[in-house]
């Protein structure tokens, strides 16, 4: 049986990213009858229930972030490979050494897209990342990106050759984002009070990295430049006075808040449109989980889950990231139901290709080397 160490410092949001593409592995490798080891700082034991797993727990940092502390649990996972004899190291972006990396963010350029700036030498990503990156091949021997964007960023940025990067874009839960009927919908309308159009902007937070501030802005032009009726959706931790004082002061309408709930599915069968406006999103799994529901997106080419959306809908996907444009975008789409429909049913047999089962597949493409042989 082949022994498959996978190693990341924290194993405990059960929505974050990071965690469903390290549990999307694990299935997999179980799959092809291996055994799997999880090395981690923390352990969240609904994430790993039910599965057949070997635990490591390291000893955690005095501190929770800094730098040492990443140095400290890369000593730990270090010791564990000598320790024992795996046939495949797979990292996320927290060890010095592994077969292969799985990259989650591309750190210099989110600083570069969010705050203007290269990111500073002193910041703790920038000390992990820039090593890490610029290692190979000493610090890995193949690298899994999240999408073309993070992996042309990688290879320009880090002279990593193209030909050891490969994209397999993250999957989504097919058993719960999934296309309702006219009963069931109206049914989750009525739930959550929508009975207009709805534009939908559904995050866990960082309003700022996701374009909020430029989303209400356009939402300021679509008020005055349409007739139709609709109304907004924000779901996100991130609300607080002083954006609750721009939208009072520039008198934008129609705005609903909405809590971060388990069954969040329900927002996406609920609303009309979904719209990602982001300045970066490495990936974006939301976006693939809206077109699963079957609604027709909107977002920008910095995100990198935008790389799903077919190529007629060219129009749904902004270049360049502004009020105006974003505006033109909601209203092409809040003025034409049927151009919705069309969109959204061609998301729909678009997301299917990058469910779970198709997964495997791809992962087939880089991990059999290692496991088969």
């Amino acid at each position: 049986m082949k022994k498959v160490l996978i190693a990341v410092i924290q194993l405990h949001k059960t929505s974050a990213g990071t965690i469903r593409n390290i549990m999307e592995q694990v299935r997999y490798f179980q799959a092809r009858g291996c055994e799997v080891h999880l090395i981690s700082e923390v352990f969240n034991p609904e994430i790993i229930k039910g599965y057949d797993l070997k635990i490591h727990k390291t000893f955690p940092w005095i501190k929770k972030t800094g730098r040492k502390r990443r140095w400290w649990f890369d000593l730990q996972v270090k010791r564990l490979q000598k320790k024992h004899h795996f046939d495949l190291i797979i990292g996320h972006g927290d060890t010095t050494k592994q077969n292969v990396l799985c990259l989650h963010n591309s750190v210099h350029l989110a600083s570069e897209h969010i705050h203007n700036k290269k990111l500073e030498s002193k910041h703790e990503m920038y000390q992990t990342h820039t090593p890490l990156l610029g290692g190979f091949p000493n610090t890995f021997e193949f690298m899994i990106s999240n999408s073309n964007l993070m992996r042309n960023d990688t290879a320009k940025r880090f002279k990593v050759p193209q030909d050891k990067i490969k994209t397999i874009y993250p999957s989504y839960e097919d058993h719960r984002f999934v296309q309702v009927n006219e009963v069931t919908r109206k049914r989750l309308r009525d739930k959550y009070g929508f009975n207009k159009v709805t534009i939908g902007l559904i995050t866990s937070g960082n309003f700022k990295k996701r374009g909020v501030d430029i989303f209400l802005k356009a939402l300021e032009e679509l008020q005055k430049n349409t007739e139709i009726s609709y109304e907004v959706m924000i779901v996100g931790k991130d609300k607080n006075d002083e954006l609750q004082k721009y939208i009072n002061d520039h008198g934008i309408k129609n705005i609903n808040f909405m809590p971060v709930i388990s069954k969040v599915e329900e927002y996406f069968q609920a609303i009309d449109i979904f719209i990602l406006p982001a300045r970066i999103e490495e990936f974006g799994r939301v976006l693939l989980e809206a077109m699963a529901c079957g609604l027709p997106v909107i977002t920008t080419s910095m995100v990198g889950s935008a790389e799903l959306i077919p190529q007629n809908q060219a129009s749904c996907i902004i270049e360049d990231l502004n009020p105006t444009n974003l505006f033109l975008a909601m209203r092409n789409l809040i003025e034409s139901p049927e151009l919705r429909k069309t969109y959204g049913n061609e998301n729909a047999k678009e997301a299917i290709l990058h469910s779970e089962a198709y997964l495997h597949e791809k992962f087939d493409s880089v991990y059999s080397t290692y496991i088969n042989a």
